[in-house]
């Protein structure tokens, strides 16, 4: 069981190249999340069209390119419990994983962001100052969305972001 992909769609639909992507089950708990319902919320939202499509496309991007790595990372750490192996290898392991995962949420989940309207990725700032400025810009175009959301923003950028950015 697993994912395969398209990875060159040339020509007739019989004579495209699949390959096989990953192991990881449809029964994971992030797939299912991610892949199969977070497409039918996009479906019950207000966005269509084109809009709607490149939503869809991007939540596979942060999936395929993004999750699904780090997953196999931490199928590795999970693997080298009560292993003996140097600290180096253990600690690299971690570093694999967050790398990956920062990967994930600094650039795929930006680009994400950025084909919401209204657009989010100002959520990625580094620096308050810009964060702020953004939440500001964003609070002018929705300014009922913003007040309800904009507490949430703050509290995921000081809880845990910058602990995974650090």
């Amino acid at each position: 069981m697993g994912f395969h992909r398209v990875t060159d769609a040339t020509g007739e639909p019989i004579n495209w190249k699949i390959t096989h992507f990953a192991n990881i089950s449809g029964s994971e708990e992030f797939i299912a999340q991610l892949v199969m319902e977070m497409p039918e919320l996009v479906d019950a939202s207000m966005i269509y069209g084109e809009e709607r499509d490149k939503l869809k496309e991007a939540i596979l991007i942060v999936s395929m390119e993004g999750l699904m790595p780090a997953f196999e990372h931490l199928k590795k750490i999970r693997a080298s419990v009560g292993l003996k192996m140097p600290e180096l290898n253990r600690r690299q392991l971690f570093e694999d994983f967050q790398g990956r995962l920062w990967h994930e949420y600094k650039d795929l989940m930006q680009k994400a962001a950025k084909r919401m309207e209204p657009e989010i990725g100002f959520r990625f700032q580094q620096k308050d100052a810009q964060f702020e400025a953004g939440l500001l810009a964003w609070e002018k175009k929705r300014p009922k969305l913003a007040q309800a959301v904009a507490p949430y923003l703050r509290k995921q950028r000081s809880d845990w972001q910058e602990d995974l950015r650090e």
